[in-house]
């Protein structure tokens, strides 16, 4: 469902916008919603993220705003929120929307977590403290981001029971790309996929025999429900990458990398139990093509995209490399050029990273495929 998050968030924005546009999420919470908990605190910034230079229509953009909170210096980071709070920086320095945006964030700050003293900013000199501050605030974030996780998740098991034909068009969607660009039959496919979306159409009722084995890397709204229904905490993750991060716990615990290790086992059908992602390479097969769909390459995955590259030994190997898009929805090929410029560097020796695009395109490896729109639903 790629247009899940931008959706999502464009309806999280209209409830609690203020009815003039100007003052964001000052609106009280929406009577008898059933997706609606109330105010949480990353609302204040999406909203604000939303009025001024963020649209957040690619859902990308979403993540990269949480890391611009998290690790950022300029505006709209919390750095720059307890610049503002100890009154370091000129009021004309902040539109309204930030101002005000900073102003709520503080107010909810104080309301759910009175242990925090804002008291400390006023003294610029006690480094220790404000560290210890920041780390508080950061960790109560981290608290209040399962609010927006859960949310999406309730969105989308309703936005799915409310269109009959979301399964059988993500079936219908799988088959084309499985056979697009190949003359392997259907039947004789061993599939493995790697989803980066939250639910498992595929794996509903009839499964088709091609498909090997499918991981949910950022938990599904299946286990999310089995919680719900047991009393257990279980959130989808929304989170940043965790390269060049895991020594930083308070970054940390907003990285993919952390999130993914407290996610309990994925549920999966009988026949898939037992299997894992690189089972072909460890019987001795190559993994002969890899396949993008409806992923925007952004940063936040961008340890994935190298993890798998290396283990297929993307310079060296026969592992074709198929970008999968349609006619609504067309090629990224920047996003395309930056994911294997940036692989590219890691490649050794350097020589072989810089021309590891030209490489692949030269060897037929790299191909941009358009399914159909009468399939994709």
């Amino acid at each position: 469902m790629p247009s899940s998050y931008p959706a999502f968030f464009r309806y999280r924005y209209r409830k609690y916008r203020n009815e003039k546009g100007i003052v964001p999420l000052l609106m009280p919470k929406l009577i008898d919603d059933p997706l609606d908990d109330g105010n949480c605190i990353w609302d204040y910034l999406f909203a604000v993220w939303h009025d001024t230079a963020k649209n957040l229509d690619d859902w990308k953009d979403v993540e990269s705003a949480i890391k611009e909170w998290v690790v950022g210096k300029d505006a709209i980071s919390l750095n720059d929120a307890m610049d503002f709070w100890e009154g370091g920086l000129a009021v004309e320095d902040h539109t309204d929307e930030v101002k005000a945006a900073y102003s709520m964030i503080k107010k909810h700050l104080r309301e759910k977590l009175p242990s925090v003293d804002f008291s400390i900013l006023e003294f610029p000199s006690l480094d220790e403290e404000r560290d210890r501050f920041r780390e508080q605030v950061l960790k109560f974030f981290a608290l209040e981001l399962h609010i927006i996780e859960d949310e999406f998740a309730k969105y989308l098991i309703k936005t799915i029971k409310d269109n009959p034909s979301y399964e059988p068009g993500c079936k219908n969607t799988y088959k084309e790309i499985a056979t697009i660009g190949t003359s392997v039959p259907l039947e004789q496919q061993a599939n493995v996929i790697l989803s980066f979306n939250y639910t498992t159409p595929l794996l509903e009722k009839s499964i088709d025999d091609s498909i090997y084995y499918q991981r949910n890397v950022h938990g599904d709204t299946g286990n999310y429900e089995y919680s719900q229904t047991f009393g257990r905490e279980y959130h989808v993750i929304f989170g940043i990458d965790g390269l060049s991060r895991m020594d930083k716990p308070e970054i940390y615990q907003f990285t993919k990398t952390a999130r993914v290790l407290e996610l309990p086992n994925q549920y999966l059908p009988e026949e898939m139990k037992g299997r894992s992602i690189f089972d072909a390479q460890e019987n001795g097969d190559e993994i002969k093509e890899i396949k993008f769909f409806g992923h925007s390459l952004g940063e936040a995955d961008y340890s994935y995209f190298q993890s798998l590259f290396d283990q297929v030994d993307l310079y060296g190997s026969k592992t074709k490399l198929t970008f999968c898009y349609t006619t609504m929805h067309g090629p990224n090929y920047d996003a395309i050029i930056e994911l294997m410029n940036r692989y590219g560097e890691t490649v050794i020796p350097e020589a072989h990273g810089r021309n590891l695009l030209h490489k692949l395109l030269l060897e037929e490896r790299l191909k941009i495929a358009t399914l159909s729109p009468l399939v994709v639903a």
